[in-house]
């Protein structure tokens, strides 16, 4: 299920989330969202602070990034989201383009701790 998109205005420098939240309540009648995955690149930090109220709830939050600095940044906004409910399962550079490109992974900690009790 695609949920959401941004809009962006290159000449601003800014992105707007234009329905993500929206579209995740339309969701609502799921019982749990095992995962979530972003992959528009710049659009992801607007995107995520639309969502924050719901992150917590997400099994395993999968986010691509495009450069160390929108890395940093996602890194910020979701370590302070998900300190109580997630860890920072894996994080890999993939390289290429104009810098440091890869994917952020963060798992729900009570996901983690019942599949080690298994």
């Amino acid at each position: 299920v695609v949920i959401g998109k941004a809009e962006v205005n290159p000449q601003a420098s800014t992105t707007r989330d234009t329905g993500s939240a929206t579209a995740l309540d339309a969701l609502a009648f799921l019982p749990q969202i095992d995962v979530l995955k972003l992959a528009s690149a710049a659009s992801n930090l607007p995107i995520l602070s639309s969502l924050r109220p719901r992150l917590a709830e997400i099994s395993t939050i999968y986010v691509e990034f495009p450069s160390v600095a929108t890395r940093d940044k996602t890194t910020a906004l979701l370590g302070e989201a998900l300190r109580n409910s997630h860890v920072l399962w894996k994080a890999q550079a993939l390289g290429g383009g104009n810098g440091v490109r890869g994917i952020l992974i963060y798992a729900k900690k009570s996901a983690l701790v019942a599949s080690d009790d298994k």
